[in-house]
């Protein structure tokens, strides 16, 4: 779909999201046009929606430590500016880089915390001609489901009383409070953000 503004394609690629339940893309050129969808990006980063943002970079041989060429769109560090905002930023220099960026970002989108992804291809990259290897992200092993806990955290709720969400480390030693871990999507394998898999309950 070609729209008239940058910041009309982020729109568009987070309604179709939210609308379709599949991931939307948006192409849009380097500097200037990526800020334009910094709005929809952060909007879909926001409500956990899965974007992939795609848009050109300085060549990798360009002086990005010392910016103000004067070469087109340049940004001061457009990867930087759009990492702040999104899920991550990822610069491949590579083929086989670009290619598992794609991979990744479409299996975080199903397996993780769905939220955007800004893909910042360098220009002379994306003028050559090369070959790259798809490979397949296995879906993560599930964490192991603590029933006792579970049961604990159902009957709080069935009894009114609030679960809070917050890291066990923060209230260890309070005498009267049951920390309650309860394993959620995107948990595996790694150490998991405390918002996302920790409730406490007084």
């Amino acid at each position: 779909v070609l729209v008239r503004h940058e910041q009309g394609a982020a729109h568009a690629a987070d309604g179709y999201a939210r609308t379709a339940r599949r991931p939307g893309v948006a192409v849009v050129t380097s500097g200037p046009a990526v800020f334009n969808a910094a709005t929809a990006v952060a909007q879909a980063y926001s409500d956990s929606i899965p974007v992939l943002l795609v848009s050109p970079g300085m060549a990798r041989n360009h002086p990005v430590t010392t910016p103000g060429s004067g070469f087109l769109h340049e940004a001061k560090d457009q990867q930087g500016a759009m990492d702040a905002i999104v899920e991550r930023s990822v610069r491949p220099t590579t083929h086989q880089q670009l290619a598992d960026a794609v991979t990744e970002a479409f299996a975080s989108f199903r397996h993780d915390r769905p939220r955007p992804v800004h893909l910042e291809i360098p220009l002379d990259l994306m003028d050559e001609v090369g070959s790259a290897s798809i490979t397949t992200v296995e879906p993560p092993t599930p964490a192991p489901t603590d029933n006792d806990r579970l049961h604990l955290a159902a009957t709080a709720l069935a009894n009114g009383l609030p679960l809070y969400t917050c890291n066990p480390k923060d209230f260890a030693g309070i005498d009267g409070l049951t920390v309650v871990a309860v394993p959620v999507p995107g948990g595996h394998d790694r150490e998991p953000k405390a918002s996302r898999k920790t409730r406490a309950k007084r």
